[in-house]
């Protein structure tokens, strides 16, 4: 099932920033939400999205260790994404389009395996750890080909029976690849037109590093 704000399809830059758009996702939820949910947050967007939600929820805040695999020349475009448990999905559509070489590919899958060890050793295992629960929210900043959310979900699939996911933005055609794998999908702005950037829903937009990571998540929730 996928619910979403109709006043903010095809919208942009409706968001002020991550924290903004977690508080305001967290109001668009709440009516669906039980209490005892576990919320994920995909790093590195989506760890202050996540804060502001379980904030205004009320609910633990926990860190899914995945990442998507980028391409050499675009950091902002991935192609595919890995978990810490050894997960991989790649867009095979996209390197067809590409025309990647496996040597590349391979490399990417690698570097990307090398930055989520980095972030679980730097992170406390409090918040790394994965949780046995029946009711799990994955919380990004944004879903753009949806391949780093699906990643996290087959991940998360393994320990909790019931996973829905929640982001401010989200393009349709990643929502589609998606409902399968999830009881629900909550966003605020779906949009439709292409090419599709997260970014291009908030004013105030940057990547966020790991020492952003460790200040955000030093600051409590």
């Amino acid at each position: 099932m996928i619910i979403f704000d109709h006043n903010l399809f095809n919208k942009f830059f409706v968001f002020i920033d991550r924290h903004d758009a977690g508080t305001r996702l967290a109001n668009f939820i709440k009516e669906y939400i039980k209490g005892n949910e576990i919320v994920y947050a995909i790093p590195a967007g989506g760890i202050p999205v996540a804060k502001a939600l379980c904030k205004v929820l009320n609910l633990k805040f926990k860190i899914a260790l995945v990442s998507k695999i980028v391409l050499p020349w675009n950091t902002e475009l991935g192609y595919g994404a890995v978990s810490i448990e050894g997960d991989v999905e790649l867009n095979e559509e996209l390197l067809r389009f590409l025309n990647l070489n496996k040597e590349t590919i391979n490399k990417g899958i690698e570097e990307t395996k090398n930055k989520i060890k980095r972030r679980l050793e730097m992170l406390p295992k409090s918040l790394t750890s994965i949780e046995k629960d029946e009711n799990v929210i994955i919380v990004d900043d944004g879903i753009a080909s949806g391949y780093t959310m699906l990643v996290a979900l087959k991940m998360l699939k393994r320990y909790s029976k019931h996973i829905s996911i929640a982001a401010p933005t989200a393009s349709r055609c990643s929502l589609i690849l998606l409902e399968k794998y999830c009881d629900k999908i909550f966003v605020l702005n779906v949009r439709d037109l292409y090419p599709f950037a997260v970014a291009d829903a908030y004013e105030y937009w940057y990547d966020l590093s790991d020492e952003d990571i460790i200040k955000e998540i030093t600051n409590g929730i």
